[in-house]
């Protein structure tokens, strides 16, 4: 299961992540999701944020 939280305040979800759902990915793909997530943060000033797998 993916669930992505903290992206609330925002005011707009995050997409671009639900091809990895219920599928079987390389360690690639996954980096390629946290790197947009990263990005999105960055990008809303947060330069110190870095999303990552528990």
């Amino acid at each position: 299961m993916i669930k992505i939280t903290g992206y609330e305040p925002f005011g707009k979800k995050l997409y671009g992540f639900e091809t990895l759902r219920g599928a079987s990915v390389a360690a690639t793909d996954i980096a390629v999701a946290l790197n947009r997530i990263n990005a999105f943060y960055r990008a809303a000033g947060f330069i110190t944020t870095d999303a990552d797998l528990p």
